[in-house]
């Protein structure tokens, strides 16, 4: 999503807050996280049948670049690490990655709400618009950002 580290805590911040991202990658498949205003995240995550709520933040320390920072409960369990939540987990490559393949403005699959519109199969990655076609919505979606 950003190619290098000359973004700030800000820019990075203001291009999560409030959107909506998907992200795919070969270990955990398609996930898509609404990252609200308030600093709450909103995890739809393959399989499971709710929304797995967070936190999420951006820090800077001195000389070093941006990170993006999950804090999930410590009921939830990540199977790819093997790693209970509970604690704050900070990654620069959640940025700069090629995980991130659309970002939407707002909510527009309600994950605030705790609920998601179907559970994501585990075994395969989607886009943004095969996800769209899976859910019960009509509206148009407003891409900030879409790789192809």
């Amino acid at each position: 999503m950003f190619n290098s580290d000359k973004y700030s805590a800000v820019d990075i911040r203001d291009s999560f807050k409030g959107n909506t991202v998907l992200f795919n990658d070969s270990s955990h498949g398609t996930q898509i996280e609404y990252f609200a205003p308030d600093g709450r995240a909103y995890l739809w995550y393959p399989g499971n049948t709710r929304a797995v709520q967070g936190l999420w933040k951006v820090q800077k320390e001195p000389k070093k670049v941006a990170q993006i920072c999950f804090m999930y409960p410590q009921s939830s369990y990540n199977p790819t690490t093997k790693q209970r939540g509970g604690k704050w987990e900070c990654n620069f490559q959640v940025i700069v990655s090629d995980t991130a393949k659309a970002v939407v403005a707002g909510d527009p699959f309600s994950l605030g709400t705790g609920r998601i519109p179907v559970p994501l199969p585990k075994e395969r990655t989607l886009s943004l618009d095969q996800v769209v076609a899976m859910t019960p919505r009509d509206e148009n979606l407003k891409y900030l950002y879409k790789r192809r």
